[in-house]
Formats: structure tokens, sequence, C-alpha cells
């Protein structure tokens, strides 16, 4: 769900994207870009990446407050999730799945809907988020299901056949023979 830029008032809509393009440059600042794009294969996936990305973006909704609640916001609630699961709980596979990429997923998406709707409601447009929310909340159970079920299977997909294009997956902590 992308909020149309006209809902947004202007100071909204500048913040909004002002914010997502900071988080973006330090994002690509800090990176560890050498380690990545040295792997020929992890290069290719990560341009095929970026090149559906650009055309899923291309269909309208690239600005800065889509950005920041579609991407940023869940990113960074997902990563920060993962810190905290790969602290405190085993460092076991299915744990990894369910608890990081299951749950996670679908909290992120909730985490999303948040902010899309804390964008709504600084630009003056409560009423707007109010119908949002409504319409929103009804059917909120089945797409945090359904975007958790696709990066599950994606995840655990990628984990078994490839699991070095993924960053937060440490095959030798997480399937490592136990005493």
């Amino acid at each position: 769900m992308l909020i149309e830029s006209a809902l947004l008032s202007a100071p909204v809509l500048a913040g909004a994207s002002v914010l997502a393009a900071l988080t973006f440059g330090l994002a690509v600042a800090t990176h560890p870009w050498r380690g990545w794009l040295e792997d020929t294969e992890r290069r290719a996936v990560w341009i095929g990446s970026l090149a559906m990305l650009g055309a899923a973006w291309s269909l309208h909704a690239s600005f800065g407050p889509n950005l920041l609640c579609t991407a940023i916001v869940p990113a960074l609630f997902a990563a920060r999730l993962h810190e905290i699961v790969h602290r405190r709980l085993p460092r076991n596979y299915f744990v990894y799945f369910f608890v990081s990429v299951f749950f996670g997923s679908a909290l992120a998406w909730n985490v999303a809907a948040l902010a899309r709707g804390l964008l709504l409601l600084l630009s003056g447009q409560p009423a707007m988020s109010a119908h949002v929310g409504e319409d929103y909340l009804a059917l909120l159970p089945l797409m945090t299901f359904g975007e958790a079920f696709i990066n599950g299977m994606l995840i655990a997909t990628a984990a078994v056949y490839r699991p070095h294009w993924l960053m937060s997956f440490d095959d030798s902590a997480y399937l490592a023979k136990r005493p």
C-alpha cells in the first residue's frame, strides 16, 4: 500500500523525502560493499535485485515517503529484531526462520503500515488515516500472513540452496552439529 503524494502536506513530504535520502545515503556510505561486490555470484544477485526493484518502483512509486515507509522503516525494524533474536535466543535454524524471518517480516509489514498512517496523520489527514486504518485493519491479517509466507519461502529456499546470498544467515552457526 503506497501513499499518494497529493495526500501529504508539503512539510511532511519534504521531511520524509529528506529523511529517506539521508538514511539511504548513510546506508550506502557505511555498507561493506567490497566484500559483497568481490563475489561475482553475489554481485549478480544484487544487480538483478536492483533491476527488479527499479522496475517495481518505476510503476509510479518513486518518491521519498514511500521509500521511507515501504523499505527503510521495515528494513531497520527487521534488522534490529534479528540482532535481538540472534543475541537472546538459541542459534538454531528454526529460531532464525520462524522468529527472525517469518514473524519478523510480519511485524515489519505492520510497522510499515503504522509509518504510513503516521505520515498521513502528520499531514493533517486524520480522516484519511482513519479511513485507511479501518480498511487496512480489516485486511491486515491476510496481508501480514502473505508477506510473512512469501519472505519465509524465499529465505528458506535461499538458506538451503545459496546460504552465502543471505547476510543474516550463518550456516556454521545455525546448522552446526551440537556436542
